[in-house]
């Protein structure tokens, strides 16, 4: 009998042997070894599978046969793709069986369970990206209802491939629309106060951070609604509620002599997750560096957050390899002002 269960943080050593053998059987035979070592050696490392499988906004299933793993799921519970953007989807990640049990109904098992989590979290979308040339693949999802929408490139190694989008209905877009309310976003006020600093606590948490203390909040509030701001914080609400947040102020570029909107945080609490909420911060923040005339907007993500790197990248936002984020802090300014002294 075929069991579907959640794979458990100190699974991740099993997980990582189940990723490389079925991505290996997969791909090995159409690239270069070179090429199949760097994505492996980086998409299936400890370190990274530890992280999605803490990861809220993703979530990992073993197929068991006889207590054994035989294939597994991994969903992005919180996910956009360009041509999906004004519904609620949810990307397939992962789907793989081992390959003595291909054929046996192992994917059909995790298909189902594909399914039933979409239809738990009312999205629009179940979608995934295929390999062009991953005809097997490509014939399985046809026969679940998947249709193409467009492709985006997957990079394996130093080879940019083309990945064939496929999405699969799930609700029309009027009934989920009716169960899931779409959020708000608003810039705040100082009425506020207490939502901008319960979020704020939420992300150092999230993070594991030390929050910070009584005189940081006192600053940062100032800092929000002086006379003349230097940041300025945007609230998502859905259904009047706080669901996450977005905090921005300009640079400027001395070269496009215009200035740069700088978003410095952008965080959706874990409860609304998978509700659009990231999404309609995000473009409510290119409306706003639009708005105000700015030739570009920046910001910095952690390199193990691999969702967030997807999430940009679908956007059309461009890794800038060639730059290196460096920072003093307030000793590091003093020390350096000593030594001057």
């Amino acid at each position: 009998m075929i069991e579907i269960r959640k794979v458990e943080e100190e699974e991740a050593e099993v997980l990582r042997a189940l990723a490389e053998r079925t991505f290996v059987y997969t791909f090995a035979q159409y690239n270069t070894p070179e090429n199949m070592d760097a994505y492996i050696s980086s998409a299936f490392s400890i370190d990274q599978l530890t992280r999605e499988l803490k990861s809220p906004d993703r979530e990992t299933y073993f197929a068991l046969l006889d207590g054994k793993p035989v294939g597994y799921l991994q969903l992005n519970v919180d996910s956009t793709e360009t041509g999906l953007e004004e519904f609620h989807a949810i990307e397939i990640a992962r789907l793989y069986v081992v390959p003595e049990f291909l054929g046996q109904k192992i994917g059909k098992e995790l298909m189902e369970q594909a399914i039933s989590i979409a239809e738990q979290r009312n999205a629009d979308y179940l979608w995934l990206g295929v390999w062009e040339h991953n005809n097997r693949a490509r014939r399985f999802y046809a026969r679940w209802g998947f249709e193409e929408f467009g492709s985006h490139v997957f990079q394996l190694g130093n080879d940019p491939q083309k990945d064939l989008l496929l999405k699969k209905s799930i609700t029309t877009k009027s009934e989920a629309h009716m169960s899931t309310p779409l959020p708000h976003v608003r810039q705040a006020t100082p009425s506020d106060t207490q939502t901008i600093l319960t979020l704020i606590d939420a992300l150092a948490d999230y993070e594991k951070l030390a929050r910070p203390d009584a005189e940081a909040k006192k600053r940062l509030i100032r800092d929000i609604f002086s006379e003349r701001p230097r940041v300025s914080v945007f609230l998502a609400e859905i259904e009047g509620k706080p669901a996450g947040y977005a905090f921005v102020f300009e640079t400027y570029s001395s070269f496009l002599a215009l200035p740069t909107l700088y978003l410095e945080d952008l965080f959706v609490l874990p409860e609304y997750r998978s509700k659009k909420v990231g999404y309609a911060l995000f473009t409510a923040m290119v409306n706003e560096a639009h708005q105000r005339g700015c030739g570009r907007m920046e910001w910095t993500v952690l390199d193990w957050n691999q969702l967030a790197i997807d999430f940009y990248k679908r956007l059309g936002a461009t890794h800038m390899e060639s730059w290196h984020l460096y920072r003093l802090v307030r000793s590091d300014l003093q020390n350096i002002l000593d030594k001057r002294s």
